[in-house]
């Protein structure tokens, strides 16, 4: 069975025949559309649907959205194009930084005390900036593959 969770992803409408390899067929439990792009839900995923969305950015399906919290892992936001894709903690689908005792009482010596930290602010970069893109692909009806 595995840690499951409820599911939620922002594509191009386009796009939608594409995932029934991908999830099986019918792809999601519900689907609203809007003018630029579909949202899917899917109330219980195994791991957030990893392995799917892993599989969704290698077709170079643009997409975004989030899913809830497992056992072994946080709630999170994920967005995805051209094939690269990044997925960072978040609450009520805002990105967090976390911060462990060791952030905030670094041990002379042992390298830069914000590392954790900065690779996490580095990470939220590269969601926005990968959000960015997908949500002008879906106004834009843009092709899957830049240049």
């Amino acid at each position: 069975m595995g840690d499951r969770c409820w599911l939620e992803v922002n594509l191009r409408e386009s796009d939608l025949n594409r995932l029934g390899r991908i999830f099986g067929a019918p792809p999601f439990d519900e689907i609203d559309e809007s003018e630029s792009h579909v949202t899917g839900f899917i109330g219980e995923i195994n791991y957030g649907g990893l392995r799917e969305r892993e599989e969704m950015a290698q077709a170079k399906i643009p997409f975004h959205g989030s899913h809830g919290a497992g056992g072994e892992y946080p709630e999170c936001v994920f967005a995805s194009f051209d094939g690269k894709m990044t997925a960072v903690p978040s609450i009520e689908r805002m990105p967090v930084i976390t911060v462990n005792e060791e952030d905030l009482n670094p041990v002379e010596g042992v390298g830069p005390p914000t590392r954790h930290v900065s690779d996490q602010v580095a990470r939220i970069r590269r969601y926005y900036d990968l959000l960015k893109k997908v949500n002008a692909a879906f106004d834009e009806d843009l092709p899957v593959t830049t240049v």
